[in-house]
């Protein structure tokens, strides 16, 4: 992690700071990046997820995203919360810490915690991170990996800041 983009929030000065170096977290971001990667990309080829005209729904009292395509097809997978990036000051809360995480919809991110304490990770254990979004991918992909999902997914909360799921294998929904 030397020369990571990641910052943890320091619980002293609030301040960001680079963490420890930590090559369990290393590996860990490379086996779930790799895995989830594949995954991920099937479950979008076979489903159409991410298509232009598509649009996405979620019941975070069910805990179940639905994917509608153009056409009016659409498919349903559990998900899971993995927590939000906002935009302007570059900031990742995860899941664990999360207002808009349920019971139904935290168990990755509780995962996250339960990993981070285990590997002593600061990134999977502050729960404020400043990074690029292009780094927010590799967390998620490590709480998808964790939690056994196969697929990861960001939509847009509003103009400020993006939502991140882990979701298992959709499912068409009968027509």
């Amino acid at each position: 992690m030397t020369g990571t983009p990641i910052k943890v929030q320091c619980t002293e000065c609030n301040g960001f700071h680079d963490p420890a170096p930590n090559a369990d977290f290393d590996t860990l971001s490379a086996m779930a990046c790799t895995e989830v990667d594949a995954t991920t990309q099937d479950i979008y080829e076979t489903f159409g997820i991410n298509r232009s005209g598509g649009r996405w729904d979620i019941d975070d009292k069910a805990g179940v995203i639905t994917f509608t395509m153009a056409d009016g097809r659409a498919c349903d997978a559990d998900y899971d919360f993995v927590g939000t990036w906002a935009v302007d000051n570059e900031t990742f809360k995860w899941g664990w810490d999360h207002p808009y995480a349920t019971d139904a919809t935290r168990a990755a991110a509780d995962e996250v915690l339960k990993q981070g304490k285990a590997l002593d990770a600061k990134v999977l254990t502050t729960n404020l991170l400043k990074l690029p979004e292009r780094e927010v991918w590799h967390l998620v992909s490590i709480a998808a990996f964790l939690a056994q999902l196969p697929a990861i997914f960001r939509g847009r909360a509003n103009e400020k800041a993006w939502m991140y799921f882990a979701f298992g294998r959709p499912t068409w929904r009968a027509a």
